[in-house]
């Protein structure tokens, strides 16, 4: 089973950084928390400090990580299984997005858990159950 990692960017707001899935892209269009799978030996802190950058273009040091979660979820479309590590990082209000380098995203918000529990924001499914966490 393949592993990989979420995360979770909350800021001082307590509002958590969504980014948009390129239309093109596999889940195209829809909004989800940064991350993807392991490089190599890295660990999952690594691999999760290293997807937030290619993906988000936000600067995160190993410590600003916690695993908050680990458990195996589905792939929605492909129904293959996953080790998901779903970790979280606090981030000061101000925390600029670059999503200029990376092709597989499109858009990004900051956005409340009431906004994307009232259903104003429509996540992926492993977004929506690492909110089950928060």
């Amino acid at each position: 089973m393949k592993s990989v990692v979420k995360c979770l960017i909350i800021n001082d707001d307590d509002q958590i950084l969504l980014i948009q899935r390129a239309d093109e892209d596999s889940h195209g269009g829809s909004w989800e928390t940064p991350g993807g799978g392991l490089d190599g030996e890295e660990t999952l802190h690594e691999a999760c400090v290293r997807e937030v950058k290619e993906e988000a273009g936000v600067d995160l040091q190993l410590a600003d990580v916690m695993l908050a979660h680990n458990l195996e979820m589905p792939d929605s479309e492909t129904q293959e299984a996953f080790d998901v590590s779903l970790f979280t990082a606090l981030v000061p209000n101000g925390t600029l997005v670059d999503l200029s380098d990376n092709p597989d995203h499109q858009d990004h918000k900051w956005i409340s858990v009431e906004d994307i529990r009232s259903g104003q924001v429509k996540v992926d499914s492993w977004t929506a159950k690492q909110l089950e966490y928060v």
